[in-house]
């Protein structure tokens, strides 16, 4: 989990050793954080391996307080190797955590992270 902050490294659709999955197929999250705190404008999700299982993506500012930044009521079957991209608006305060949670029951296969990217403005 620990390198899904860096750039993305996988570039095949199959299952991958260097992404991070859940140990199984409940729901499950990713929590990263960022050396650098930011005021969020924009989150990347590379999936690798059965995308379309996240189900929400939430920061978390430097008090402790999480908010919720996508959210999806149905699972979406989408192509492998998937860049799910996230705009940002609402969150003024500065964060440098992400949490990625996924739902897997319905699809009943391991939705495999390559990187998330936080993307905004330090000031």
């Amino acid at each position: 989990a620990w390198q899904a902050t860096g750039a993305p490294n996988v570039t095949t659709c199959e299952d991958e050793s260097r992404s991070w999955a859940s140990l199984d197929f409940n729901e499950d999250w990713l929590e990263l954080t960022y050396a650098e705190p930011v005021r969020p404008s924009e989150i990347v999700i590379h999936e690798v391996w059965a995308p379309g299982s996240i189900v929400k993506v939430e920061v978390k500012d430097l008090a402790g307080v999480y908010h919720v930044v996508y959210q999806a009521s149905t699972q979406v079957r989408a192509e492998c190797l998937r860049k799910l991209t996230i705009p940002v608006e609402g969150v003024t305060e500065l964060v440098n955590v992400v949490r990625v949670t996924v739902d897997q029951r319905v699809r009943k296969d391991w939705n495999e992270i390559d990187a998330v990217r936080l993307s905004g403005y330090r000031k």
